[in-house]
């Protein structure tokens, strides 16, 4: 368990009372947080040679044009990056974001957020102008 401790100061009726909490998140989340963020990356840096395999695979008289099954893959890399941000945000809402950032720090897993968040970013970019596979 990673645990911070904060003085919380109280004043009622005159008289001041400093109170020492302790929050603690889990191993196991950061580590639940680090896999699903790490999942998201490797799903985008496999955008292209997933739907070219798929492309490939199919029938040659049911193919669709490339930019469709780029799009696809790119919708389900979106997807993975969400579900790890969803999961940060959700931790940040549960624990504090001061708390979970300095984890993120101690961990050195910053770094792995900020590529998740400039991918979704970029895939959102793509998604949006689908006549644009080069972005």
């Amino acid at each position: 368990m990673l645990a911070r401790r904060s003085i919380v100061a109280w004043a009622g009726s005159g008289s001041r009372a400093l109170t020492l909490a302790t929050t603690q998140v889990p191993a196991e989340q950061i580590a639940a947080l680090e896999r699903q963020l790490s999942l998201g990356l490797e799903s985008c840096s496999y955008v292209v040679e997933s739907s070219e395999q798929l492309m490939l695979e199919t029938d040659p008289s049911a193919r669709k044009p490339r930019a469709y099954y780029v799009s696809w893959y790119q919708r389900l890399a979106l997807d993975q990056l969400v579900r790890g941000l969803d999961l940060h945000r959700s931790l940040q809402h549960q624990y504090g974001e001061g708390m979970v950032e300095g984890i993120l720090r101690e961990k050195g897993l910053r770094v792995l957020l900020a590529d998740c968040l400039l991918a979704r970013d970029r895939l959102n970019l793509k998604l949006s102008q689908p006549d644009r596979l080069d972005l």
